[in-house]
């Protein structure tokens, strides 16, 4: 692959992740309404439909692009550093601790719609921020810093020279 085809392929990874990150916000914002205070069960199914609706049409085709470019890229790029090696790494670990985030959203989303109790919605909303948070807090923060620094690498170069 050329050069400049690497360069292209990082700006799409770079660009879809970091509209992974805006997406994780926005749904931080929803669950965090739900978890933060007692809510009605109206309010409950519309945080669960509207975080389970965004999972499914945006988040999942998203996340597979930015696993599907992120590998494509390390089997393009020359040689990998021991950086690009944690980073792989980093999104390996973030993937296995937010991996039941998604299972708690389709589970609380059918408990809402057939009736589940509180208890069990309840539970379900906790699990899925406190998965989010720990794989947030430990994994992703680091793994985006360091994309940051390879976008700085890659492009910044180019930005600052201007």
């Amino acid at each position: 692959m050329s050069p400049q085809n690497v360069q292209a392929l990082a700006l799409v990874h770079f660009s879809l992740a970091m509209l992974t990150v805006c997406l994780w916000l926005s749904e931080g914002v929803v669950e965090l309404y739900a978890y933060l205070k007692k809510r009605p069960r109206a309010e409950l199914f519309a945080v669960s439909a509207v975080h389970y609706w965004i999972d499914v049409l945006v988040e999942f085709p998203i996340l597979i692009a930015v696993a599907v470019t992120g590998i494509w890229l390390a089997v393009a790029i020359p040689h990998l550093t021991t950086l690009h090696i944690v980073k792989i790494l980093l999104f390996g670990g973030f993937a296995l601790l937010a991996f039941p985030c998604p299972l708690n959203v389709v589970k609380r989303f059918r408990l809402v719609q057939n009736n589940g109790t509180e208890e069990e919605i309840e539970a379900c909303t906790r699990n899925i921020v406190r998965y989010s948070g720990s794989a947030l807090v430990l994994f992703f923060v680091p793994l985006t810093g360091i994309g940051f620094y390879f976008a700085l690498q890659r492009f910044g170069g180019e930005v600052l020279a201007r």
